[in-house]
């Protein structure tokens, strides 16, 4: 079986890792896309090219749908997207809060279709290696965590980044890594404090947390778009 995929919206990301990924698979196609940009959704050569989202998400002929939009749009087109009985992979973050993922999930449950975040660092192969170590046991019981993901991106002119109705910010763009990061290690905490910075829009500049958990364990993360850091992690 060859899943049909259906592409809403044409970023950079869709076109520069999920076109790439979908041609190298062996039971996947690329058909169809919808964007704001005819001539953008043209130049990843599908099969069809839809004039709206609605569009595509209600042809029968697609399996399953990558959500490419900004941050504020998944909740909306992601659902969708399920109660018209598609598969939905969703570009990281998945939702903006809880409340968002949890309609999501619901969505997912209620028609029985896959839901997934696109969240491409856990797929990486020194992140394999590290699953493998942890399972292995080797480093015996881990007792901190710490994670950093920093990059000069609010005096960039990226809107999306820094504007609070497209759900900008440092936390759902960069910081969702060293959280991800965590939760692969540690699993869910018991505890999470954090504190943030705003940028000059409004939206949080800079977001450090504190995990616990119950075998008192703790992970500390950092994330900012005012500078480059040094981007690692510690177990």
């Amino acid at each position: 079986m060859t899943i049909k995929w259906g592409f809403l919206g044409a970023s950079w990301v869709a076109s520069t890792a999920l076109v790439p990924a979908v041609a190298d698979a062996k039971n996947a196609s690329l058909y169809a896309v919808a964007s704001r940009d005819p001539e953008r959704s043209q130049k990843l050569n599908p099969t069809k090219v839809h004039a709206s989202y609605e569009d595509l998400i209600s042809d029968p002929d697609i399996d399953a749908v990558y959500i490419s939009l900004a941050n504020h749009l998944h909740l909306e087109w992601a659902t969708k997207a399920l109660n018209a009985g598609k598969h939905v992979l969703c570009e990281k973050p998945f939702s903006v809060n809880a409340l968002e993922a949890r309609h999501m999930v619901e969505a997912s449950i209620e028609n029985n279709v896959a839901l997934l975040e696109a969240m491409w660092m856990r797929f990486l192969p020194h992140i394999h290696q590290v699953r493998k170590i942890l399972a292995s046991g080797v480093l015996g019981e881990i007792i901190s965590v710490t994670a950093d993901h920093g990059q000069r991106l609010a005096d960039q002119g990226i809107v999306r980044l820094v504007e609070p109705s497209l759900a900008g910010g440092a936390l759902l763009d960069l910081g969702i890594y060293p959280v991800s990061f965590t939760y692969m290690v540690l699993g869910k905490p018991k505890t999470i404090s954090a504190v943030s910075k705003k940028a000059f829009t409004g939206v949080d500049g800079n977001t450090s947390a504190l995990f616990t958990y119950d075998n008192d364990a703790i992970a500390m993360i950092n994330t900012t778009v005012l500078a480059l850091t040094a981007n690692t992690a510690v177990i």
